[in-house]
């Protein structure tokens, strides 16, 4: 029995490129790979049980195992549980904002603290709430940590030994602990976590209304658009960069020829002049200078330079600037939504492992008289967690104990290469020839010939013992 975490999988579906078959090829079998450590940590977190070794036949028949496999309970079924973890956080965050934000008041005068709950009972449901929510923020992250150390631990072993050097153990194990809350969302639930405990601890109550910001994490709406904004981050922050610079330029010019009519403004300098610009300017809502400077009109002595001064700004920074930066976040959105319409429509229409086209597949499982034939072939004839079953099955046992087509096969895969995927082949399909051109069968027919000739000459066998037993994979 294999242990993957159900993120695992989704992140698979969600990243693996779909350019062509063979770099999907490819890449599945990379992250499958990746995925076999964590799945060995997994199974030893869900088999390790509290009773001692000598009495644990006895508890096997005799308790559930959830009463003495204390991981067991939150890393089966594909972790679901370590799922329902976080769901119950963002819910008792909810609720616990929402209380914090209808029953913490100003505190009264005589009070040491700045706020204080409405009433004992608000206080008690506060305290429970925020008991409750630490309990499974807590729970998710401990678990996180025992599954992934280990494994940042040995990438981090790997990279001294492989270039020589002499870092002490437990700098090692520090630098192991960075990597691992450098995380997205590992970091993210340790702020979440440290909101919630310096909320109740130094009674700042308001930091409670931080956590309802999980739900930029876990709603994958919410999740999209933070990933448009962060996407063009560097273009946005030079954007803003020379939003700053535009603005330091007219604070020079307006300290130079329009001081009087910036009043207090731009007094000091040429830098509090910016700061005032790019602050008194923005805060009313009205991007431009009209808010600071004193008002002209026409027939004034500095009426020309006054409008080519004002408008020349309002056109760079409100109109170029503040559009370039709406559409570079536009631009953002219609990427990641064309990557994932075009990702959705192929894992809709493609079969995953051999990507065949799904009409192909339908068809001949109507000629047969199965129903929801796609649904079939990607669930019983080439599940693509199956193929990811067989690859643990590889990366875990010895070399010695494969067989032949079994060490051919991780012999592929030790070289990158995922020729023994059956790109465009099918057992479901074969036979009924639905969908393949006789070139492509021809060309299937020399591929397998001259496979089987390598693979003899490698095994030092015949071509009818080579075809005896090279049964690479094709359901």
């Amino acid at each position: 029995m294999w242990y993957v975490y159900g993120e695992a999988k989704q992140n698979i579906l969600d990243t693996v490129p779909f350019s062509s078959p063979d770099i999907k090829a490819r890449y599945f079998i990379r992250m499958c790979i990746d995925l076999h450590r964590e799945s060995k940590l997994i199974k030893d977190l869900s088999r390790f049980s509290v009773v001692p070794e000598r009495l644990l036949k006895v508890a096997q028949r005799n308790i559930p195992d959830w009463m003495h496999r204390p991981f067991q309970i939150f890393l089966c079924d594909d972790a679901k549980n370590m799922t329902r973890l976080l769901r119950a956080a963002l819910y008792l965050g909810l609720v616990l904002a929402a209380h914090t934000g209808m029953f913490l008041v100003p505190a009264e005068e005589s009070e040491d603290a700045d706020s204080q709950w409405i009433s004992p009972r608000a206080a008690i449901v506060a305290f429970t709430l925020g008991g409750l929510y630490f309990l499974c923020t807590a729970t998710w992250l401990l678990l996180t940590i025992a599954i992934k150390f280990p494994i940042a631990l040995h990438e981090v072993h790997a990279d001294v030994a492989k270039h020589h050097f002499h870092i002490p153990g437990f700098v090692q194990t520090l630098w192991a602990l960075w990597k691992l809350l450098s995380e997205g969302h590992v970091a993210w639930r340790f702020l979440l976590l440290t909101c919630c405990v310096f909320a109740f601890l130094l009674r700042h109550f308001w930091l409670l209304c931080f956590i309802l910001m999980d739900f930029w994490c876990q709603s994958s709406v919410l999740a999209t658009v933070f990933r448009a904004i962060c996407a063009p981050l560097r273009s946005l922050a030079m954007t803003f960069l020379g939003l700053v610079i535009i603005t330091f330029v007219y604070a020079g010019i307006g300290f130079r020829f329009f001081r009087d009519d910036f009043h207090h403004f731009c007094d000091e300098n040429i830098v509090t002049c910016t700061e005032n610009i790019l602050y008194q300017g923005t805060r009313a809502g009205i991007v431009g200078l009209s808010l600071m400077l004193s008002s002209t009109k026409p027939g004034s002595p500095d009426w020309t330079e006054r409008m080519m001064y004002d408008m020349s700004y309002f056109i760079i920074f409100g109109v170029i600037v503040l559009n370039t930066i709406v559409g570079l976040i536009v631009d953002s959105f219609g990427a990641l939504r064309l990557d994932m319409e075009a990702r959705e429509n192929d894992q809709r229409t493609q079969t995953f492992i051999s990507c065949i086209d799904r009409r192909n597949v339908e068809q001949v499982a109507q000629m047969r008289g199965i129903a929801d034939g796609f649904d079939y072939h990607e669930t019983h004839r080439q599940n693509k967690w199956d193929y990811m079953a067989f690859i643990f099955h590889l990366c875990e046992t010895e070399l010695e104990e494969l067989t032949g087509p079994e060490h051919y096969i991780r012999s592929l895969m030790d070289r990158g290469d995922a020729k023994w995927i059956p790109i465009g082949r099918s057992k479901f399909l074969e036979g009924s020839d639905m969908g393949v051109r006789p070139q492509d069968r021809f060309l299937r027919i020399s591929e397998q010939t001259e496979y089987l000739s390598r693979y003899a000459a490698w095994q030092g066998l015949d071509g009818v013992q080579a075809m005896a037993c090279c049964g690479v994979a094709g359901t």
